[in-house]
């Protein structure tokens, strides 16, 4: 369900940080059903994307306000880029977001904040409540369809890929598409969003010939390692990770290997792994009448808000 179908909702979009000239923006949702009750805070819910997959929908049924990033994208940003937009919008969040939202009829609780998103927004959802505790106070984490483990063959070694139903462009092609679009950026330049079909071609050859952890990182950073991270956080909030068994993007032994190391690593922290049949982001269309989707909001009604 795309942000901008959330008819129910009042939008405000505001900048919580400027990068070579380009805002980046933070949009607010408020769920027009809180005009209704008497004024004051509400729990917030984080979206680390521009969509919300079905097992946000139990959080937005308890009326929470929705907080959505904007944040560069790759290949023009690194994934150094993106971590310093997450941290700059938690920044804004614990200490502008408070004053700025004293007015309104409805403001977000920050000590009731759940953070949840698919894909690489998942990634960051996780990422957040690890590298940048003080700043989130993160109280849950849903995670769907996410590459939380990243040392795998399908991320490291080029080879022909099928994803979601598309072939990639064969090698020497894959190549030529990739260096191509590289050779025409310009320097400094920002790209927070775009239309995904104008770069699904683009993208199935970052994949396929294995280039992602080139363009994540152009230096070394071991903020990147999401293993790495688990290890080293302090206190780490409860966590609902979703994977498709035959997710063609992102393996769902990303998801699995990272359950294995909470498990190993940090067995005190509540977690709730739902593995189903289905692609990349299989569950953005699923209803709450999914017993998995129940079963995770209920394991998330214990902990958030």
């Amino acid at each position: 369900m795309a942000l901008g179908k959330l008819t129910s909702f009042d939008k405000l979009d505001v900048a919580y940080a400027t990068v070579n000239g380009q805002p980046l923006q933070a949009t607010v949702l408020t769920p027009r059903s809180l005009r209704e009750k008497p004024p004051g805070s509400t729990p917030s819910l984080s979206i680390g994307m521009a969509a919300v997959s079905s097992s946000a929908i139990g959080s937005l049924s308890r009326n929470a306000i929705i907080i959505s990033p904007d944040y560069r994208l790759l290949p023009e940003a690194t994934g150094s880029d993106i971590l310093e937009d997450v941290q700059a919008f938690w920044r804004w969040v614990s200490h502008e977001l408070p004053a700025l939202s004293e007015a309104w009829h409805a403001r977000p609780d920050l000590d009731s904040l759940a953070c949840c998103g698919e894909s690489a927004g998942g990634w960051l959802s996780v990422q957040s409540a690890l590298l940048f505790p003080a700043e989130s106070r993160i109280r849950a984490v849903i995670s769907s369809s996410a590459p939380l483990h990243a040392d795998i063959p399908q991320f490291t070694i080029p080879q022909p890929r099928t994803i979601m139903g598309s072939r990639a462009p064969p090698a020497r092609q894959a190549e030529r598409v990739i260096r191509s679009y590289l050779g025409t950026m310009k320097p400094g330049a920002v790209k927070v969003g775009c239309d995904p079909s104008e770069m699904w071609e683009m993208v199935m050859c970052i994949m396929q010939q294995a280039w992602l952890p080139r363009l994540m990182s152009a230096k070394t950073d071991r903020r990147l390692d999401v293993m790495e991270n688990l290890a080293k956080a302090g206190e780490v909030p409860p966590m609902w990770i979703i994977h498709g068994l035959q997710d063609s993007f992102a393996p769902s032994v990303c998801s699995t290997e990272f359950a294995k190391r909470v498990q190993t690593m940090r067995a005190d922290v509540p977690f709730w792994l739902s593995l189903q049949p289905g692609d990349h982001m299989f569950d953005a269309s699923m209803s709450m009448d999914e017993e998995w989707v129940q079963s995770g909001c209920h394991f998330l009604s214990q902990h958030w808000p």
